[in-house]
């Protein structure tokens, strides 16, 4: 099974950077974030998968 979807990560990760570039930060941070916590969304449901099996 696979836990990964780029075109709705991707927007997720865009919506990090908007809502950053609202709140006058930096854009590229609210990516980062995006990204850390979405790969982590993902590690642990793959764990989670993992132990099931």
């Amino acid at each position: 099974m696979d836990v990964k979807d780029e075109d709705r990560e991707e927007a997720v990760v865009k919506q990090f950077a908007d809502r950053f570039e609202e709140k006058e930060l930096p854009r590229e941070r609210g990516r980062q974030l995006g990204r850390l916590l979405i790969d982590t969304a993902v590690d642990l449901e793959r764990d989670m998968l993992g132990k099931k099996e």
